[in-house]
C-alpha cells in the first residue's frame, strides 16, 4: 500500500538504541541499591546521581521519538487490517469463482482467466502484509510496551514476519532439576499432591514425555514447538519439552538463542494445567507477545514469541 511507502524506521531504530541504553542504566541502578550500606554513603550518591541523571537525559531524548513512532504504529496497524480484510475478500472471490464453474456458469477458459487475476492479487497482497508486519514489529520493539490506546492493537491474530540471528536446530537436554525433587519430597512428606504443572509435579510423576499425567481427568501431553527463521532463509524448529524449558543466549539452556539482544538467562516456558506459559526471567530487553511486553502469559498456538532481537512462533502440535 502506498502509507507503507512513507514511513520513515530511523526514529523507531533511535528509540530503540535509546531503550537499549535505559535498560541498561535500570539495570544498573537496581544493583547499585544492592550494594548500599556495602559502600560509603558519598561514594553510593555520587554513582547513583550519575546514573540517574543519564536516566533523565535519555528519557528526555527517548518521549518525542516514543510519540512519533506511536504515530507510525498506528499508521502501520491501520494499513494491517486494511490488508487483512483485502486477503480475506481475496479468498472469498476465489470461493465464489469455484462455485460459479461447479454451477456451470463460467467456461474453463473465463475460470482459468479469473483465477489467475485472483492468484495475482493474493501475491501482491501477501507482498504488502509481510513489510506491514515488518514495520509492526520493528515499531512494537522499540516501545517495549502495548501501545497507547488510539495508537492500534499490539494484539494481532497476524504472523509477524520470523526473524533469527543465524541459529541452529538443537534438541532439548534433559536437565535434571533438584530443586523440583525436594519440593515434591516436601510435599509427599506433608501429605500434599504437588500441583499439575510444576517442576515438583514432575519430579515426583518421572513419567515418559508422552504418557499420560494425573489430574482430574487422564489428559496426553501435546508437546509445542517455537519456529523460526534463520538468516539463510531455512527453518529452525525448537522442542519445547518437560516441565520447564529455558531460553537465552548461554548455552547451558533448554533452547540456546544467538541474538544479540537475548539475555544469557531470558525466559522459560513452563507445563501449566491448561496448556503452557512463557514467563520473563528479568530480562534486559524484555519478553514480548504478539508485540506486547508481558512478565509472564498463557500461550496460543501461532503467538510470536520475542526475546530481544529474536522472534518466534509458538506452534502446537
Amino acid at each position: 500500500m502506498e502509507e507503507l511507502g512513507t514511513i520513515d524506521t530511523s526514529a523507531a531504530e533511535a528509540l530503540e538504541g535509546i531503550t537499549s541504553e535505559l535498560e541498561t542504566l535500570v539495570e544498573r541502578l537496581r544493583r547499585l541499591e544492592g550494594r548500599r550500606g556495602k559502600v560509603s554513603e558519598e561514594v553510593y550518591e555520587r554513582v547513583h546521581a550519575d546514573y540517574q541523571s543519564r536516566k533523565d537525559s535519555l528519557e528526555a531524548e527517548a518521549s518525542p521519538l516514543r510519540e512519533q513512532v506511536l504515530g507510525q504504529y498506528a499508521a502501520v496497524r491501520e494499513a494491517l487490517e486494511s490488508l487483512e480484510e483485502a486477503a480475506r475478500q481475496l479468498a472469498l472471490q476465489k470461493e465464489e469463482v469455484d462455485l460459479r464453474r461447479d454451477l456451470g456458469e463460467l467456461t474453463d477458459e473465463a475460470y482459468a482467466q479469473r483465477m489467475q487475476e485472483i492468484a495475482g492479487d493474493i501475491e501482491e497482497n501477501e507482498k504488502q502484509l509481510t513489510e506491514a508486519r515488518r514495520f509492526r514489529d520493528l515499531f512494537a520493539l522499540a516501545l517495549r510496551e502495548e501501545p497507547e490506546a488510539g495508537a492500534g492493537s499490539a494484539n494481532s491474530s497476524t504472523q509477524p514476519l520470523l526473524q533469527l540471528d543465524g541459529e541452529s536446530t538443537t534438541g532439548a537436554p534433559d536437565i535434571p532439576f533438584p530443586e523440583a525433587a525436594d519440593e515434591a519430597a516436601t510435599a509427599e512428606d506433608a501429605g500434599e499432591t504437588p500441583a499439575a504443572g510444576t517442576e515438583a509435579a514432575e519430579a515426583a510423576a518421572e513419567e515418559p514425555a508422552d504418557e499420560p499425567y494425573a489430574g482430574d481427568a487422564t489428559v496426553f501431553i501435546q508437546w509445542p514447538k517455537l519456529v523460526g527463521q534463520a538468516e539463510d532463509g531455512s527453518t529452525v524448529e525448537y522442542p519445547v519439552a518437560g516441565s520447564r524449558t529455558t531460553l537465552g543466549r548461554d548455552p547451558e539452556n533448554d533452547i540456546a538463542l544467538s541474538g544479540k539482544k537475548v539475555s544469557k538467562m531470558h525466559a522459560e516456558i513452563v507445563l501449566v494445567e491448561d496448556g503452557f506459559e512463557i514467563r520473563d526471567l528479568e530480562s534486559t530487553a524484555g519478553t514480548l507477545v504478539n508485540g506486547v511486553q508481558v512478565t509472564s502469559w498463557k500461550l496460543s498456538n501461532g503467538d510470536s514469541v520475542q526475546l530481544g532481537d529474536v522472534v518466534l512462533v509458538f506452534m502446537e502440535s
